[in-house]
């Protein structure tokens, strides 16, 4: 495992490790490895650890390409859009509906009939927090996923 090249980083792990092809047990009988005349000196030292920068930095952009590669998939699965409401916006929130709940609302969005207006929004915790045109803020905080950009005049 510590030999196999990872596709996230391009490199093997002990080749990150070590700034340097990894040499393996078969290469030492087969006499394919020159070692006589190798020293830990200054020069050598210097350039293994040039080398071992250099690996970690095209390895750490590798690893980013990959992360954000990765992240545009699963928003695009899962159909993920940026929140792009501030404070002020009209906007109407989705009521959870229990599955046990037999309910004869028909319509999922709140206030059937107007909108309500962003107090204030919690990005840590990704809620808003509501008020109504007349001022009063809702005690309860909704989650940015429930929330939708008023559709009326």
């Amino acid at each position: 495992m510590r030999c196999d090249q990872s596709s996230a980083t391009g490199f093997a792990p002990g080749e990150l490790l070590l700034g340097r092809k990894l040499v393996y047990p078969v290469e030492f009988d087969a006499n394919d490895v020159d070692l006589t005349g190798t020293e830990f000196t200054t020069p050598l030292v210097l350039g293994l650890k040039q080398i071992h920068d250099e690996n970690f930095s095209l390895a750490h952009r590798k690893i980013q390409k990959s992360q954000n590669r990765y992240k545009k998939k699963y928003d695009r699965h899962h159909k993920t859009k940026k929140f792009q409401f501030k404070v002020g916006d009209k906007v109407q929130y989705r009521r959870h509906k229990s599955k046990r709940a037999h309910s004869k609302i028909t319509s999922q969005w709140v206030p059937i009939e107007g909108y309500y207006l962003i107090f204030s929004v919690v990005k840590k915790r990704k809620t808003v927090i509501l008020q109504t045109p007349i001022g009063k803020i809702l005690k309860k905080k909704q989650p940015f996923d429930r929330i939708r950009k008023y559709q009326g005049k």
